[in-house]
């Protein structure tokens, strides 16, 4: 019989720049966040911006590890929620050397920028689609992921058709499902939050 309240409080939306000097180590750690009310929850397209995180974590080990060679790592990770009210949230972060932040940034935004034109590679998205597909497989076998499914379809209200449905959501993800999910959702409305060292 629990139920619980919605808070009428809201993040302020908008482009947000932040910048903290803390610490003393050559180090900068960069974090580039939305998260926002949506107007209504979709099975489908959580899993396409979950996609879309996974795929932009593949371009940025190859772009800024790789290529330009200036980060120890990071990746992307996108969600939904439908719970307490429906929601957007996507996250990318990494850390580099402060010498290397704004370079880096742009080469971050101009990934987004690709995928938003030309959605990303069949390659990239078979990568991830194959990874989905055998994490279920082992998924199948666990108590937990039951029992998180189970409660999950009762606490958030989530159709359980869709759940049990993976496998096919799966398949059915294409190219231009992600493209249209990163135009959708990587709009304007994000923090950039950068951490640099003291200045001396």
């Amino acid at each position: 019989k629990e139920n619980y309240k919605v808070s009428t409080w809201r993040e302020k939306q908008g482009t947000r720049n932040i910048t903290v000097n803390k610490g003393t180590e050559d180090k900068s750690s960069v974090r580039i966040t939305w998260n926002y009310e949506i107007p209504k929850y979709s099975a489908k397209e959580d899993m396409h911006v979950d996609a879309l995180g996974e795929i932009l974590t593949i371009k940025i080990i190859e772009t800024l590890r790789e290529k330009e060679g200036g980060i120890y790592g990071g990746g992307a990770r996108g969600s939904m929620s439908k719970i307490p009210y429906a929601s957007f949230n996507f996250g990318i972060s990494f850390p580099c050397g402060p010498d290397n932040v704004d370079k880096l940034v742009a080469a971050t935004m101009e990934e987004i920028a690709t995928i938003k034109k030309s959605g990303p590679t069949e390659k990239d998205l078979n990568k991830v689609k194959e990874a989905y597909l055998l994490e279920h497989k082992e998924d199948l076998q666990s108590n937990r992921y039951w029992l998180n499914l189970i409660s999950g379809i009762d606490e958030d209200k989530l159709d359980a058709k869709e759940q049990v449905a993976f496998e096919a959501m799966v398949n059915s993800i294409t190219q231009d499902d992600i493209k249209k999910a990163a135009n959708k959702y990587l709009n304007k409305d994000y923090i950039l939050a950068v951490l640099k060292p003291e200045e001396k």
